[in-house]
């Protein structure tokens, strides 16, 4: 099914289309974890990558899903390493907003007729380009310390919380202290804004 060239064989074709387009998925997942490059260095994370595109076939028609389970490959990987998933969680989840639909957000002129009462009895949903995350380290600091051209990057076990999303085009990163990621989970589940709010009373 491949046509012989004069000097090149099917075979040979094939391989190279093979080639390029490992080479072309290699390139779709590290372009989307840059801190965590820095984090494993560069042999490492291109041991890594190297191996989940060996062990993991596109099933994608767009090669930038490609990298959603490399969070998992790396859970994997580096078992005992508590802050390389937190990057590729945080990184992936970063990544991933840009194939959300855009939504349009909540604003004053939307509840501005409605009365307090109301107001409390809302559901609220978020928009589809909007994660929350806890992570087990510090990983958006890290992160935001590699963005600002930092290289020795201290590592902060402590855990975080991170609300991650796009607007107006731009992807966004927010921390959460503990209470206003429980809050902000029990209103997206579908709970009112006062039941959200008497929930977090009792806890």
């Amino acid at each position: 099914w491949i046509k012989p060239k004069p000097d090149i064989t099917p075979d040979q074709q094939l391989a190279i289309y093979v080639d390029g387009y490992r080479a072309r998925l290699f390139d779709v997942v590290i372009q989307d974890f840059p801190a965590l490059r820095h984090y494993l260095g560069r042999d490492n994370i291109n041991d890594a990558v190297s191996r989940y595109v060996d062990k993991t076939p596109s099933i994608y028609f767009d090669a930038g899903r490609y990298p959603e389970k490399f969070t998992d490959f790396i859970q994997e990987l580096y078992q005992d390493d508590v802050l390389a998933f937190a990057l590729a969680r945080l990184e992936n989840a970063i990544a991933q907003l840009a194939y959300a639909p855009d939504t349009e957000p909540l604003t004053t002129a939307d509840i501005a007729t409605h009365s307090a009462d109301e107001v409390m009895g809302m559901a609220l949903f978020p928009r589809a380009a909007l994660t929350i995350l806890t992570l087990a380290q510090d990983a958006h600091g890290y992160y935001s310390a590699f963005l600002d051209g930092q290289q020795d990057i201290p590592v902060n076990t402590s855990p975080v919380h991170v609300a991650a999303y796009r607007h107006a085009g731009q992807n966004w990163r927010l921390t959460l202290d503990a209470t206003e990621a429980a809050f902000l989970r029990k209103l997206f589940a579908g709970a009112s804004i006062a039941d959200s709010l008497a929930w977090l009373q009792q806890e």
